[in-house]
């Protein structure tokens, strides 16, 4: 009778832990109870605590709930005769995974169109874009969109460097890291939906697209501008234009202030970590990054209007 109960309550456990609808309640359950977590170490922040010994174990519980929030993705994911659809006022979100591909543009050239008294800078004919998903990124419904952060891989800039960053996103023993898409000279990999949060530098996550460039921050200002870092510049222009018009960022460089004051624009990781002075945070793209050269490039493949 005891193997029986066991097997009984196995069964049912089971049940429970595949039924994509109960998935779904406790996703959205965990993401909301992950903003929590991260407003009340924002709030540490303000208070002054912040290498609090609070403050690292709810870091620590958030990040171990986001992996738990990753693998119920992929249980959803690998049943794909169950995904379900969102019925009309539903507030249960549906993960990305059972969200249809028609919205993801396939082709760069299919971004908005520069007006005609611009020239894009370097235009390729045609531009491919794959995706491959990143393990590790928080599905959001109508997130607010301020910031476009640039970033660099500290990878070589050689071909299929965009793809390789992408895989190791993607892959079984990824960081808690990602971005939106990575950029190299011959192609732009999308690795998360620009209306879903990847883990790209903290504090500026609920609110950025996040966009990795082959190459590293210790560039020389000659280094970047040799044909494979400008060929480069030029695609992730493109696309950066494409998502500046969508959510209307203006094309400048904020500073730490205004990137605190939650303003909108463009900015490294290297300014978020100063805005929000994160302990051993990161300091690309680099202090030679051509942000001149890099502005115009938007502008001109027809961004927003800079102010």
């Amino acid at each position: 009778m005891r193997n029986e109960s066991n097997t009984s309550g196995s069964s049912a456990r089971e049940q429970a832990t595949v039924d994509p609808a109960l998935i779904r309640q406790t996703i959205a359950v965990l993401e909301a109870t992950v903003f929590a977590l991260d407003d009340v170490v924002s709030l540490l922040d303000r208070l002054g605590l912040t290498r609090s010994a609070p403050k690292r174990a709810l870091a620590m519980l958030a990040g171990e709930i986001q992996r738990v929030i990753a693998r119920l993705h992929e249980t959803i994911a690998a049943r794909p005769s169950e995904r379900p659809t969102n019925p009309a006022g539903s507030d249960v979100p549906i993960p990305v995974e059972a969200i249809p591909p028609a919205p993801r543009v396939p082709k760069i050239r299919s971004l908005p169109t520069p007006p005609s008294d611009r020239t894009p800078l370097l235009p390729p004919e045609e531009i491919s874009m794959r995706f491959i998903q990143a393990k590790n990124y928080q599905w959001a419904k109508d997130r607010p969109i301020a910031l476009i952060v640039i970033h660099t891989m500290e990878s070589p800039e050689k071909p299929g460097t965009a793809g390789a960053v992408a895989q190791w996103f993607a892959g079984s023993s990824a960081p808690m890291a990602s971005a939106h898409v990575c950029v190299d000279a011959d192609e732009i990999v999308e690795c998360v939906k620009p209306e879903h949060i990847a883990f790209g530098a903290p504090k500026a996550n609920r609110n950025g697209i996040h966009i990795e460039h082959a190459g590293r921050a210790a560039q020389s200002s000659a280094q970047w501008a040799d044909e494979y870092s400008v060929r480069m510049l030029a695609l992730s222009a493109r696309y950066a234009a494409g998502i500046a018009a969508r959510y209307g960022i203006p094309i400048r460089r904020l500073t730490p202030g205004q990137i605190a004051a939650g303003e909108k624009g463009f900015c490294g990781h290297v300014d978020v970590t100063h805005a929000f002075r994160t302990p051993g945070g990161h300091v690309d793209p680099g202090p030679e990054f051509p942000w001149d050269l890099y502005l115009t490039m938007v502008q001109q493949a027809g961004g927003s209007e800079n102010v």
